[in-house]
């Protein structure tokens, strides 16, 4: 048997690399995107929306998903955030992203890390990954359970919509980055 070699996913931010997600490590195949989580309440979160946005056609595909090692593998597509980077991004990737985004909101899904590096392409059409950060209208979150896996960016904007008891109004949070621009999905 093969053994398979990993390296380790890096996103590009202004044209530099970057750690691809603070929430697990992901690693890339030959074939495969790993997602190694440290953390099981994110891992479950991510598990959670997967299951919830499963029969959508943006939902990312599953390979296997290892519970005991919190590790869940997909099959390796094109990250959008490298395609943009490469000038080799679908014309409409960002028609697709705002259709993404308007279903989820008809859901009533405010998924608050839309960055470029959370979608991947395959046959032209995106996917969305990294499904922890979505939050349900009626879901309460509180800052300590989000705070581990912030930037430092990310983390002054969530402490605006900390309540006293901690909880952040996660809705207030969303609208603020779709309006703000937070996630560099438009031009203006």
């Amino acid at each position: 048997m093969t053994e398979i070699k990993w390296k380790e996913f890096r996103k590009i931010i202004d044209g530099k690399l970057d750690r691809g997600s603070l929430a697990y490590d992901a690693y890339v195949s030959k074939d495969q995107y790993l997602m190694h989580f440290d953390s099981e309440f994110f891992f479950k979160k991510e598990l959670e929306h997967m299951e919830r946005l499963s029969e959508k056609s943006y939902a990312p595909e599953v390979d296997k998903i290892d519970l005991e090692k919190l590790m869940i593998y997909l099959p390796l597509y094109d990250n959008l955030n490298h395609l943009i980077a490469e000038n080799k991004a679908p014309d409409d990737w960002k028609e697709q992203v705002h259709k993404i985004i308007e279903d989820l909101e008809r859901m009533n899904v405010w998924k608050l890390n839309l960055f470029t590096h959370c979608f991947y392409v395959k046959e032209g059409s995106l996917h969305i990954i990294d499904l922890y950060g979505c939050v349900f209208d009626d879901e309460i979150v509180t800052f300590g359970q989000i705070d581990p896996i912030l930037s430092k960016r990310s983390r002054n904007l969530f402490l605006q919509f900390k309540e006293l008891d901690g909880i952040v109004d996660m809705r207030e949070a969303y609208r603020y980055s779709k309006v703000n621009n937070v996630w560099g999905l438009r031009d203006d």
